[in-house]
C-alpha cells in the first residue's frame, strides 16, 4: 500500500509524505501503480505539483517514464495545463516528440489542457500545428472539444485547418459540439465551418449534440439553421438521438423547432420505439403528445410497448400502457427468458454491448468482456444487456476478460465473485487481487470445465478459443490485422487455433481496435473466417450503433460466406444456436 500512498501524495502535493515514504522505500521512486501504469512522477505532473516534481527528479526519477498507453509525465502536465511543471520536465531533457501508443503528441495534450503559453513554447520548439495522431486528430480537434478558444485561434492562425476530418470524419465543429464548447462552436461558424458535415455514421453536429446531452449547443446549432430532421446512415434523426438519451429538454426543443415525431429509421423504429427500448421513460409523454404513434410497427413487427417488454423496461412499459399503448409480446414471458434453460444441443447468446457476450449451455454460463452500465439502475437485467448477480443461473459460471481496455473490462465484474461462485480467466497478467488464470502468452487452461485456448492479441491481451459442452467459440478481443495482407503477428495467432476448425461461433471486431483503417481489419476477419470456418459470425466492437454490424453482414454475404451473420442492434438482443443455425430468442406473443 506504500506505493499507492506515494502516488497519492505526489498528486496532492504532500511533499513531507513523499520524502518520508521514499526515505523508507527508495525503490518506489519509479514503480508504476498497478491500475494505471503511472509512476509517481506522472501523478505529480498531473497534479501540477512543481515542488514534488523537483524532489522526484533530484532523487533520480525517470523523466521519460511511460504509463500503460505510452504517456510520459510531460503529457500529463500538458493535459493538466501545468505549464511550470512542463517547463521543468522540458529543461530536464525529456523528448518533446515522443508520442504515446496512439501517436498523440504533447502538443495534442497541451491544446486540450488550454495553456496557450505552453502551446506557444511547443510550437516554437518545432512541433507542427497540424500534427496528426493515429486517429487523424490534430491539436485543433482536441482544443475545440475542450472549448480552448485562444488555442483554437492560435493554431488556425498558424495554418491548422478548421475543417480537417479525423478517421471518424469528425471535424473541429463536431468536436466542439460533442464537448459542448459553445464559444469555439460560434467562432468556427463565424470562420466558415459548415454545420452540414457528417461523421462516419452520418451523424451531423445536431445528432451529436442531442445524443450527448448538449442541449444549449443544439439550440445554437438550430439557431444557425441546422437541419432539424437530418438523417444519418441508419436514417435516424436528431430526435431519435435525444430519445435514446432520454433528454426531455432536447426532445422538447427539437419538437418546438419542427422535428417529426413519427420519423422512422432504417429498421422502421420511431423515436418512441427508441425511447421504449432504451428505458427513456421521461421522454415518452412529450413524444406521444406530439403525435408519435403508439401503434407503429418496426421492422420486427414490434410496437413501442413490445420494445419496452423485450428489453425489460418496466417503467417505460407502464407509462406507454397508461397512454393506451398495446403490444403482442407478453412482458412476463420476456422476463422468463433470463432463466432460459438450454437443451443439450442449444447455446443461448446474449449481447452485452460493444464486445460483451453471455453464453449459456445446458451446463455452463459464460460471460466474455462485459462492461456493466453504471447508469442501468434498478432495471438492470440480462434483458437489456446487464449482468446481475440475482439473475445468474445455478450453473458453473466463468468470466473471461480479454484485456484491460475500458470497453472490454470493468472492475465491477470482479465484484460478482463476492456474490456468486465465479471462475475468472484474464487475457493478460491482470494486476488485481481476484484469483483466476492469467494468460501472459499462448496457452491453454481449464476454467471450471471450460477449455480456453489463448493467443496474444495484436493490440493487447488475448484472443480466446473456447470449448464448452461440445461448442467451439472464438472471441477475438482486440486481435485484428493492421495490414493487407494481414501481418504475421495476426496470422500466426489464427494459425495456432486452426486445429479447432470448424467452429460454431466467431465474435469478430469490425471497427476500432486502435487501427488506422477498416479495410485491414476486414482483411483479418476474412482470413480468420477462412481458417476457423465458423458456422455463424457475430460482428462486434462498436458501442453506439448497429449500423456497422449490418454493413459487415452485407459485406460477408456478398463475399459468399455460407454461414449466418448476426447483426445485433442493442444490448439485450439474444439468440439461440442449435444444429448449426441461429434464431432470435423471443418471448411468446399474447
Amino acid at each position: 500500500m506504500a506505493s499507492s500512498s506515494l502516488h497519492d501524495a505526489c498528486r496532492t502535493g504532500a511533499i513531507d509524505d513523499v520524502r518520508r515514504i521514499l526515505d523508507a522505500e527508495p525503490d518506489l521512486l519509479n514503480r508504476p501503480r498497478p491500475d494505471d501504469g503511472c509512476a509517481p512522477l506522472h501523478h505529480a505532473a498531473f497534479g501540477g505539483q512543481l515542488e514534488v516534481v523537483d524532489e522526484l527528479l533530484r532523487r533520480g526519477a525517470s523523466v521519460g517514464a511511460r504509463d500503460r498507453t505510452g504517456y510520459t509525465p510531460l503529457h500529463y502536465s500538458a493535459i493538466a495545463g501545468a505549464t511550470d511543471v512542463a517547463r521543468r520536465l522540458i529543461a530536464e531533457g525529456v523528448d518533446l516528440h515522443a508520442p504515446n501508443d496512439s501517436n498523440t503528441s504533447v502538443l495534442h495534450m497541451a491544446a486540450a489542457g488550454g495553456s496557450l503559453d505552453l502551446v506557444d513554447e511547443l510550437l516554437e520548439r518545432g512541433l507542427a500545428p497540424d500534427i496528426e495522431n493515429l486517429y487523424g486528430e490534430t491539436p485543433l480537434h482536441r482544443a475545440a472539444q475542450r472549448n480552448r478558444l485562444d488555442v483554437v485561434r492560435r493554431l488556425a492562425d498558424l495554418g491548422a485547418p478548421i475543417d480537417a476530418a479525423d478517421r471518424y470524419l469528425l471535424r473541429p465543429v463536431q468536436k466542439a459540439t460533442i464537448g459542448g464548447a459553445v464559444d469555439v462552436l460560434e467562432w468556427l461558424v463565424s470562420a466558415g465551418a459548415s454545420l452540414g458535415v457528417s461523421d462516419l455514421l452520418g451523424d451531423t453536429p445536431l445528432h451529436a449534440a442531442c445524443g450527448m446531452g448538449r442541449t444549449e449547443t443544439a439550440r445554437r446549432l438550430l439557431d444557425h439553421s441546422a437541419a432539424v430532421d437530418a438523417r444519418n446512415a441508419e436514417r435516424m434523426t436528431p430526435l431519435h438521438a435525444a430519445a435514446q438519451r432520454g433528454d426531455v429538454e432536447a426532445v422538447e426543443l427539437l419538437l418546438e423547432r419542427g422535428a417529426d415525431p413519427s420519423a422512422v429509421d432504417a429498421l422502421e423504429r420511431s423515436p418512441l420505439h427508441i425511447a421504449a427500448a432504451a428505458g427513456s421513460a421521461e421522454v415518452i409523454a412529450p413524444l406521444v403528445a406530439a403525435g408519435s404513434r403508439l401503434d407503429g410497427l418496426d421492422a420486427g413487427d414490434r410496437t413501442p410497448l413490445d420494445a419496452a417488454s423485450f428489453y425489460g423496461r418496466r417503467k417505460a412499459h407502464r407509462i406507454l400502457a397508461d397512454h393506451g399503448a398495446e403490444g403482442g409480446l407478453d412482458p412476463a414471458a420476456a422476463r422468463t427468458l433470463v432463466a432460459h434453460p438450454s437443451a443439450d444441443d442449444e447455446l443461448a447468446v446474449w449481447h452485452l454491448g460493444t464486445s460483451g457476450w453471455a453464453l449459456r449451455t445446458a451446463s455452463h454460463f459464460l460471460v466474455i468482456d462485459a462492461v456493466p452500465d453504471a447508469a442501468a439502475g434498478e432495471e438492470a437485467s440480462l434483458l437489456n444487456g446487464q449482468i446481475v448477480a440475482e439473475e445468474l443461473p445455478d450453473l458453473p459460471i466463468a468470466i473471461l476478460i480479454s484485456h484491460h481496455h475500458a470497453d472490454h473490462f470493468s472492475p465491477r465484474m470482479l465484484e460478482l465473485g463476492a456474490e456468486r461462485e465465479v471462475r475468472f480467466a484474464f487475457g493478460w497478467d491482470a494486476p488485481v487481487e481476484t484469483a483466476g488464470h492469467r494468460f501472459t502468452g499462448p496457452g491453454e487452461a481449464c476454467v471450471d470445465g471450460v477449455h480456453v485456448a489463448a493467443v496474444p492479441s495484436t493490440d493487447t491481451g488475448s484472443a480466446f478459443l473456447i470449448e464448452v459442452d461440445g461448442f467451439r467459440i472464438y472471441h477475438a478481443g482486440d486481435h485484428a490485422a493492421s495490414e493487407i495482407p494481414p501481418e504475421e503477428a495476426f496470422t500466426s495467432g489464427i494459425a495456432a487455433l486452426e486445429r479447432f476448425a470448424p467452429i460454431d461461433l466467431a465474435f469478430l471486431p469490425v471497427f476500432g481496435c486502435g487501427l488506422p483503417n477498416v479495410e485491414s481489419l476486414r482483411a483479418g476477419n476474412d482470413w480468420a473466417i477462412a481458417r476457423l470456418a465458423p458456422r455463424a459470425v457475430f460482428p462486434m466492437h462498436v458501442g453506439w450503433t448497429g449500423h456497422f454490424y449490418r454493413e459487415e453482414a452485407g459485406r460477408l454475404v456478398a463475399r459468399g460466406f455460407a454461414g449466418q451473420v448476426v447483426a445485433v442492434s442493442r444490448p439485450g438482443d439474444r439468440y439461440v444456436y442449435r444444429d448449426g443455425s441461429i434464431e432470435p430468442l423471443m418471448p411468446v406473443r399474447r
